[in-house]
């Protein structure tokens, strides 16, 4: 299982569509995508810093994997882009076709900004120019438009054959604007979380997402001050996502 030669990224595709997340569209989204039980992702493409962040979240002990707009949606191709986070660190790779294993780039361009394991959950935001220095690498796209992207997970931190793997395609909406003109706290949150939004919200949605990419928490709300128990919730990571006449945020919270 561990053998590099028998790597294939198969059959696991999930097609997103980016959309706007700030009021001049400069900045796109896919949101926080489950690819799997226990395994997200997130990619946030900056026009304004021409920086793409990606956030990935699995468990700790495990190899991940995430290939970008590959040539074949099954397996992949000789020449796709990728990126894999192994015992070996965070690793630029390209794909060699087949069950060959990938190869390691010369150059790795990704950064990885945070590496945090918290109850054996790993959090790894990581970031690189939207066009990168090396032609073998992905260019993300300055506009909205779909993606198609292969993921897979080890059983082991030991890069080789992936254990786990899906198959769906999810289509994101295009046409929804960030909502930015919101205040919340506390953060880190105990008991209760405040939200003030500066304008009256006719039907807004409340969603929370815990660290393996499970709904926890869906509230429907109007107004412009909202209150939310968070007394229930177990200490730890949390994605928020608020929609409210057709614009859209996402947040990481933290409960003490």
């Amino acid at each position: 299982m561990n053998t590099l030669k028998n790597f294939v990224i198969c059959l696991a595709c999930l097609t997103i569509v980016f959309f706007s997340s700030t009021t001049f569209g400069q900045s796109y989204s896919t949101g926080v995508m489950t690819f799997t039980s226990g395994f997200t992702c997130e990619i946030q493409v900056n026009n304004d810093s021409n920086v793409v962040t990606m956030t990935l979240v699995g468990p700790a002990n495990r190899w991940l994997g995430v290939a970008f707009d590959p040539s074949s949606a099954g397996m992949g191709s000789s020449g796709d882009d990728l990126v894999v986070y192994n015992n070996q660190g965070l690793q630029d790779r390209t794909m060699n076709g087949g069950f060959n294993s990938p190869s390691v780039d010369v150059e790795n361009n990704w950064i990885t900004d945070t590496d945090t394991t918290e109850n054996g959950v790993r959090t790894l935001v990581v970031s690189r120019s939207r066009i990168s220095s090396d032609n073998s690498d992905y260019t993300f796209p300055s506009a909205p438009q779909s993606i198609t992207l292969l993921w897979a997970m080890g059983s082991s931190l030991n890069f080789g054959y992936h254990n786990s793997r899906g198959a769906f395609v999810a289509t994101l909406s295009t046409g929804q604007y960030e909502l930015t003109d919101f205040s919340m706290y506390p953060n880190p949150m105990k008991d209760e979380l405040n939200l003030n939004f500066s304008q009256f919200l006719s039907s807004a949605e409340f969603t929370l997402f815990n660290n393996l990419g499970q709904q926890v928490m869906h509230q429907s709300f109007e107004g412009n001050n909202i209150k939310i128990n968070t007394k229930p919730l177990p200490s730890g990571m949390y994605i928020m996502q608020l929609e409210g006449d057709g614009r859209q945020a996402i947040r990481r919270l933290i409960k003490e």
